[in-house]
C-alpha cells in the first residue's frame, strides 16, 4: 500500500485526470474485446448447426438441432468467464498505483465488466443456436449459480481470515461443515424467496400435485414456483416439498404436468440415507478451511499429495453417488410412469421437456440423468425417431483458442511493460496504460530527469520504489533525493533498497552478477545519503547501472 502523501506528490507532476485514464480506455476495450471473442468462439462452435440447417432447413429433426446447438449452448459463455479469470490475476500484477482504484479492486471490476460482456454475447449466440428454447434464463441461472457457490465462498473466507493454528482450524472447520449442512439442507430456498425468486404455486399446479399425491396414497406436499424460464421441476426431500420452475408452469399441459410431479413425488419417495447421500459431497469442501495452514506449513512436494488426495477422493465420492443417482432417477422414473398408468403419455412428457429446453437426447458424458432415449424406452414410450449420435467432440477448442489468444495477450502486455524501464525515452502515455506500473514509473522518471526536472524525477522514482520496494528502483530514488537535499525521505528510500538486496541475497546468493551490480549501485547512494544536507548537493554522478 502506497503512502498517499508519496502519490500526490507524482501526482503533481503528470497531467490532470490521469487517475481515471486507465479506466477510461480499458473498461471500453475489455468490453468490446470480450464481446467480439465470445461472439467468435459461439460462431465457430455454430458453424455444423448452420451446415445443416442449410442442407435441412425445416426438415431438420429437433434433436439433430439440439445435438449440434448444446456445444455452442454449453460453453457459449467460457470465453467470458477466461477473461475474467486472466483480468483477476493480470491486471493487480502488471498495473501500477496511479488510478482511481486499488489494483486488486481494478482487477475485479475489469474482471466484472468482462464476465458480463461474456454473458451478453453468449446470450445472442445461445438465442441463435436454439430460437425457439426458453428465453430470459441468464439472469436467473446467474442467481442460483452463485447460490451454489456461496458455501465454496465461505469456506475459503473461513481459510483465509482463520489464523494458521490447530484450535481456530478446528473451530473453523465445525462451523463451516455446520453452515454447509444446513446450507444443503433447504436454507438456500429461503434466500430465494427472499429475493422473490420463489412464490406459492398456482391454483392450477397445486391441484394437480394433489390428485397425484392422491394416487401415490400420500398427503400432497407443499409446492412453490422457482421465477426461472426453463423448463424443469426439483424436488426436495429435506423439506419435503417440490419446486417447478415458471416455464414449466407456462409452457407444459395438465397432463404433462402429472407426468413431472409423479417422477418428483418418486423422489419424496426415497430414504432419507439417499437425501443424505445427495448433500454429502458439498462437505468435502470443510478442508478448504485448512488450505492457508498447509500453504504456509507444507513443503510443496507434500502440499501437492495432499491436494491430489483432497481431488481423487473427491472424483471417488462423486463416482460412487453417480450410478446409486442414476438408479434412483430411473426409479423416479418408473413411479412418474406408473402413476400416470400410461408409460408412452409419460415418455412423451419428459421428451416435451428435453424438447423444449432444447437438451440432446443423447449426451456424450453420463450425468445423473440417465439419456432421454434410454429413459423413454424403459417406460415403454420407444421413439418415433432413431438413436442420435452425441454432441460434437471437441466443441470446446474455440474456447481454448480464445483462452490461448488472451492469455497471449496478457504475455506481451507483459513484456511490453518490462522492456519499459530499459527504453531512452518514456512519456506519459505508459503510465496512461498500465496506471503507472513500476517499470514506466521509472522509465518516465529518468526521462524527466534527463530534461533537467530533478523533482519530477525524484517523485516518480519514489513512487516507483514505494510501489516496488526493489534495491535498483529505491537506490536510484534515493540519489535523486539526496542530490535534491530532501535527506529523510532519501534515507528511507535507501533503507527499502538495502532491506531488498539482503533478501535477493540471503534467498539467491551473492554470486549473481546482478546481485553484484545493484550492491554497487546500493553502495553508491549510501554515499549520497551521507553527504546530504538541507542545502542540497553536487550534481548527480553517472549511474553505474
Amino acid at each position: 500500500m502506497v503512502e498517499p502523501a508519496i502519490l500526490a506528490e507524482a501526482l503533481q507532476h503528470l497531467p490532470p485526470g490521469i487517475r481515471w485514464a486507465f479506466l477510461a480506455w480499458s473498461i471500453p476495450v475489455v468490453a468490446a474485446g470480450t464481446w467480439l471473442l465470445t461472439g467468435l468462439a459461439g460462431r465457430a462452435m455454430l458453424r455444423p448447426l448452420a451446415r445443416a440447417r442449410q442442407v435441412q432447413g425445416a426438415l431438420l429433426h429437433w434433436t439433430e438441432a439440439a445435438r449440434l446447438s448444446w456445444t455452442a449452448r454449453r460453453w457459449g459463455a467460457a470465453p467470458g468467464l477466461v477473461a475474467a479469470g486472466i483480468l483477476l490475476g493480470g491486471v493487480p500484477a502488471l498495473t501500477g498505483p496511479i488510478g482511481a482504484l486499488e489494483p486488486a479492486t481494478r482487477g475485479l471490476l475489469l474482471a466484472g465488466v468482462a464476465f458480463t460482456a461474456g454473458l451478453m454475447a453468449a446470450r445472442r449466440v445461445r438465442e441463435e443456436a436454439a430460437p425457439e428454447a426458453p428465453r430470459g434464463t441468464t439472469a436467473g441461472t446467474v442467481e442460483l449459480l452463485a447460490l451454489r457457490l456461496a458455501p465454496v465462498a465461505a469456506t475459503v473466507g473461513l481459510a483465509v481470515v482463520l489464523p494458521p493454528e490447530p484450535a481456530p482450524l478446528a473451530l473453523g472447520a465445525l462451523v463451516a461443515g455446520a453452515g454447509i449442512w444446513v446450507w444443503s439442507g433447504g436454507a438456500w430456498l429461503s434466500i430465494l424467496r427472499l429475493t422473490r425468486r420463489v412464490r406459492p404455486a398456482p391454483a392450477m399446479l397445486r391441484d394437480v400435485v394433489a390428485a397425484q399425491a392422491a394416487r401415490a396414497g400420500r398427503p400432497p406436499p407443499p409446492v412453490e414456483v422457482l421465477e426461472h424460464a426453463s423448463v424443469n421441476a426439483f424436488a426436495l426431500p429435506t423439506l419435503g416439498r417440490l419446486l417447478f420452475t415458471r416455464g414449466a408452469v407456462s409452457g407444459l399441459t395438465e397432463a404433462e404436468l402429472s407426468a413431472v410431479t409423479g417422477h418428483e413425488l418418486g423422489h419424496l419417495a426415497e430414504p432419507a440415507s439417499l437425501a443424505r447421500l445427495r448433500r454429502l459431497p458439498l462437505l468435502l469442501l470443510v478442508p478448504l478451511v485448512g488450505a492457508r495452514a498447509a500453504w504456509q506449513g507444507l513443503d510443496r512436494l507434500t502440499l501437492l499429495a495432499v491436494l491430489l488426495g483432497w481431488l481423487l477422493g473427491v472424483v471417488a465420492l462423486k463416482a460412487a453417488l453417480r450410478r446409486r443417482l442414476r438408479d434412483a432417477e430411473s426409479d423416479a422414473d418408473a413411479a412418474g410412469a406408473h402413476q400416470l398408468a400410461d408409460g408412452p403419455a409419460y415418455g412423451r412428457a419428459i421428451e416435451r421437456i428435453y424438447r423444449l429446453n432444447h437438451i440432446p437426447a443423447v449426451l456424450r458424458r453420463r450425468g445423473v440423468h440417465p439419456d432421454l432415449f434410454d429413459r423413454m424406452v424403459a417406460v415403454g414410450a420407444e421413439p418415433d425417431w432413431p438413436r442420435p449420435p452425441p454432441p460434437p467432440r471437441f466443441g470446446w477448442l474455440p474456447v481454448a483458442a480464445v483462452g490461448g489468444a488472451l492469455a497471449a495477450g496478457m504475455v506481451a502486455f507483459s513484456l511490453t511493460v518490462r522492456s519499459l524501464e530499459s527504453m531512452e525515452r518514456v512519456g506519459v502515455g505508459p503510465i496512461v496504460w498500465t496506471a503507472g506500473s513500476v517499470e514506466a514509473l521509472v522509465g518516465h522518471g529518468r526521462t524527466r530527469g534527463a530534461l533537467g526536472e530533478p523533482q519530477a524525477s525524484a517523485a516518480l522514482l519514489r513512487l516507483a520504489c514505494a510501489s516496488s520496494g526493489l534495491s535498483a528502483d529505491c537506490a536510484e530514488a534515493a540519489i535523486w533525493l539526496a542530490e535534491l537535499g530532501r535527506c529523510e525521505a532519501a534515507r528511507e528510500a535507501l533503507s527499502w533498497a538495502e532491506a531488498d538486496l539482503q533478501r535477493a541475497i540471503e534467498s539467491e546468493g551473492s554470486s549473481r552478477v546482478w546481485a553484484a551490480e545493484d550492491a554497487a549501485y546500493v553502495g553508491q547512494a549510501a554515499v549520497w545519503v551521507g553527504r546530504c544536507t538541507s542545502a542540497g548537493s553536487a550534481p548527480r554522478p553517472a549511474a553505474v547501472r
